[in-house]
């Protein structure tokens, strides 16, 4: 057989099996096939610890807001790292209740449809309370006047983000262009807890800390969730002091203090009662994304005063 024809040949299996392989289901981060539905909250994916694997973005797997947020999710938006995932039976109630789901024959369009986003790092027990900010809500929120509006919002991908430098050094924070590598200058970051810079940035969003002179590289990190990171860590130094006129005046500063309280109470007075499952879950998941260093910082004793 002529070369040419040997190459056409294999060209063009090449090509079938290209086209066969683009139509076979893929994997997503949650462990569910793209495309497909879940219909128990158990089937999600969650770490070795039991929480939420990925930041989720939880839809409708029925009816006609499927396909309304199937286009959306997949049709080329920013998710800033956020795995789509479309729920029906049992998931779907937890989620959206039993009756606020659009059903079939209705005619509605995306701003009908209930959405939510779901933090990773959540409790498995606590991944069907998110926070009432977390839903898609075009009518009380200018944020969602788009469903890519609510995915770049803070509802979603749009995150507040800390950084704290403990380094010897005054650095300079810059902001790196994922498709260029293009550094843009944000600020210089001081030391110590006061100067904290807190900012509004995306999951996905990475950031660099550098000496203003020298170019050294002193921090490079990924935003992955809503928290804080360290340059380096505080150390408490100890010191041999004598405290006690410390003391004294900082019992004579709270009872002064104490005096001045106005006693209010609400109805629950000082009873105890227990967390909301969402505002639980959405603590729960803080502290287990932010649990171990750059994120865990020791907290500065030695630069406080005595009192707690």
């Amino acid at each position: 057989m002529p070369l040419k024809h040997i190459l056409g040949s294999a060209a063009a299996a090449i090509t079938t099996l290209l086209s066969l392989a683009s139509h076979l289901p893929t994997t997503t981060a949650t462990g569910v096939t793209e495309g497909g539905v879940i219909s128990n909250l158990a089937d999600l994916h969650y770490d070795d610890n039991g929480h939420l694997a990925s930041h989720l973005i939880v839809y409708p797997g029925t009816g006609p807001c499927a396909s309304l947020i199937t286009d959306q999710v997949y049709g080329g938006i920013p998710l800033y790292d956020h795995v789509p995932v479309a729920v029906d039976g049992e998931a779907a109630a937890a989620f959206f209740g039993e009756d606020d789901v659009p059903q079939e024959g209705e005619e509605v369009d995306i701003s009908q449809c209930p959405a939510v986003c779901v933090d990773r790092g959540v409790d498995a027990d606590l991944v069907g309370y998110p926070m009432p900010e977390k839903y898609y809500n075009p009518d009380d929120s200018n944020t969602h006047n788009s469903f890519a509006g609510f995915i770049g919002s803070l509802s979603c991908g749009r995150v507040e983000f800390g950084f704290i430098n403990y380094s010897p050094h005054v650095l300079s924070l810059f902001w790196v262009d994922a498709n260029t590598g293009e550094k843009s200058y944000l600020y210089p970051l001081e030391q110590k807890e006061k100067n904290t810079r807190f900012i509004h940035t995306f999951v996905g969003h990475r950031f660099v800390a550098e000496h203003p002179e020298t170019g050294e590289n002193f921090l490079d990190i990924t935003v992955e969730f809503c928290g804080v990171v360290g340059v380096m860590n505080h150390v408490n130094v100890h010191r041999n002091r004598d405290i006690r006129a410390e003391v004294k005046r900082t019992m004579q500063g709270e009872w002064r203090k104490k005096q001045m309280v106005k006693r209010t109470f609400s109805a629950l007075g000082f009873d105890k009662g227990r967390l909301p499952n969402d505002l639980f879950g959405s603590m729960r998941a803080f502290y287990y994304n932010n649990r171990n260093p750059p994120h865990r910082l020791m907290e500065e004793w030695d630069s406080k005063g005595v009192s707690t």
